[in-house]
């Protein structure tokens, strides 16, 4: 099966659609780089919020994926709502067995800067994630 079978991402509701089955099927594992290259696809929030929604479910993340997730979550232009999206997703992929400590440096290094408490807890609420 191919990695990205997502077609045209501006007809995002039929990706949508795509999304939803391969996690009722729990397939989303099989399609990270298709799934990759929705993350850097920065134009349709909804596919964005999807996205970063479903992928929790992946046990093991790709790097592709993971870095993906990342810039979401260090862009200081994506709205917080997707920010902590992404924070999240990452959270999961900690407490499913990703050890990345370059991913979590990262992350420290926003709290050197005054954040919203919204996301300064989601921030620590990544930081606390133990495997």
């Amino acid at each position: 099966m191919t990695d990205d079978i997502f077609g045209n991402l501006l007809e995002w509701g039929n990706v949508i659609n795509i999304l939803e089955r391969l996690k009722k099927e729990k397939k989303l594992e099989e399609h990270q780089g298709g799934i990759a290259r929705i993350l850097r696809y920065r134009y349709n929030w909804k596919l964005q919020e999807t996205t970063l929604i479903y992928i929790k479910d992946i046990v093991k993340p790709s790097e592709k994926v993971i870095n993906e997730v990342l810039k979401v979550a260090l862009d200081e232009s994506t709205y917080y709502n997707g920010r902590i999206l992404a924070l999240e997703a990452l959270t999961s992929f900690i407490k499913n067995g990703s050890n990345d400590v370059i991913m979590k440096e990262k992350i420290q290094k926003m709290l050197e800067f005054h954040q919203a408490p919204i996301f300064e807890k989601a921030i620590n609420q990544f930081l606390s994630a133990k495997q």
